[in-house]
């Protein structure tokens, strides 16, 4: 089952919501038209928020597939660099469109003679009129601005702090001390959730600690495997699978311990993927009846020439790569292995710094 669904693109740019925004969204339906109009306001300007941020990437040659947005907010797929002066221009960006837009949303209030409405008393309005959006909108992008300034990673204040200490030490530990700073400020928010009984708080500051420890990670596998290009690390031990020949036939003569995927070829050509555990549902007496090609999946191919650093979240997310080297095929890539080589190649260069 797919986890996000696309609404439309812009300039190249995939713009997805995640199933659980789905499901947020059709729970706040049965709140009342307030709340639906309030938090879609939220949504529309973290839109914003990651399209700005997105746009300022593409126009320093960085690709951006996709933003994805949940309810904790939205998550644009960049792959950053490590380059501090690039770093901050990108996040301070967002932050700045936040303020921009506040800023502009109170001149249209006093140019309407419009009232701004308390913070507190959002919640209690009855009517949805002029006053109401812009207060919205006011209260909504200051905060949002003034909390994605926080110097907590991987908040935009955490990533522009980052920038500030890989200016000066290297990424790896410049991200571990921007990291344990955000750590510190994320329990303190679920500490006082708890506190004060918000459940808000304490999803929020759980996801942007898990959101972390993800980017370390990467931070961490980037260390590891630089310099290394995507076919050194690749996986050659690849059996291949005719797309006409059975199930039993397949679990007789082809498949064997320690891999799971097997691409299926048919003239030549692969056609598809089989994983092994898509079998699991086939019945004993289908087995001699049913061909491998039923269970083809879908994959993706990455050049083998590509630095591993460059597109280290598209390996991580890609579940099943085809590594080649122009026409021809050199293996295949897991998140699994990509780990395992980069623990590797991790404890190599530790022992050798």
């Amino acid at each position: 089952m797919k986890q996000s669904y696309r609404i439309f693109r812009f300039s190249g740019i995939s713009v997805e919501l995640h199933l659980t925004f789905i499901l947020f969204f059709l729970l706040l339906l049965s709140w009342g038209i307030y709340q639906f109009v309030f938090f879609g306001v939220i949504f529309t300007l973290v839109l914003v928020h990651e399209l700005t941020h997105s746009m300022v990437a593409k126009r320093n040659g960085i690709q951006v597939p996709m933003i994805v947005l949940t309810p904790l907010g939205g998550l644009a797929n960049i792959e950053l660099p490590e380059n501090p002066k690039l770093e901050f221009r990108i996040s301070l960006a967002g932050p700045v469109s936040n303020f921009a837009f506040g800023i502009f949303c109170i001149a249209l209030l006093l140019l309407t003679n419009s009232t701004l409405i308390s913070y507190a008393d959002l919640y209690s309005v009855m009517e949805i009129n002029v006053s109401y959006v812009l207060s919205v909108m006011i209260w909504i992008n200051f905060t949002l601005g003034l909390f994605n300034m926080l110097p907590a990673f991987p908040m935009d204040g955490g990533r522009i702090f980052r920038s500030m200490l890989a200016s000066r030490m290297d990424y790896l530990r410049a991200t571990k001390i921007a990291i344990r700073t955000g750590q510190l400020l994320f329990g303190c928010i679920i500490l006082l959730g708890l506190l004060f009984g918000d459940l808000w708080w304490i999803m929020i500051g759980a996801f942007l600690l898990w959101a972390g420890g993800t980017e370390f990670q990467l931070v961490w596998m980037r260390y590891a495997l630089r310099d290394l290009k995507v076919m050194h690390i690749a996986r050659r031990d690849l059996e291949h699978v005719n797309a006409d020949i059975t199930v039993k036939e397949f679990l007789e003569l082809i498949a064997k311990p320690g891999q799971v995927f097997y691409p299926i070829s048919s003239d030549g050509m692969i056609v598809g993927v089989l994983n092994l555990n898509d079998l699991k549902g086939l019945k004993n007496r289908d087995f001699d009846k049913t061909t491998v090609k039923k269970f083809a999946r879908g994959f993706a191919v990455v050049n083998g020439n590509l630095r591993v650093e460059d597109v280290i979240t598209r390996l991580m997310s890609g579940g099943f790569l085809i590594v080649t080297d122009g026409n021809r095929l050199v293996g295949y890539l897991t998140p699994e292995h990509l780990f395992e080589t980069a623990r590797l190649y991790g404890i190599k260069r530790a022992v050798s710094d």
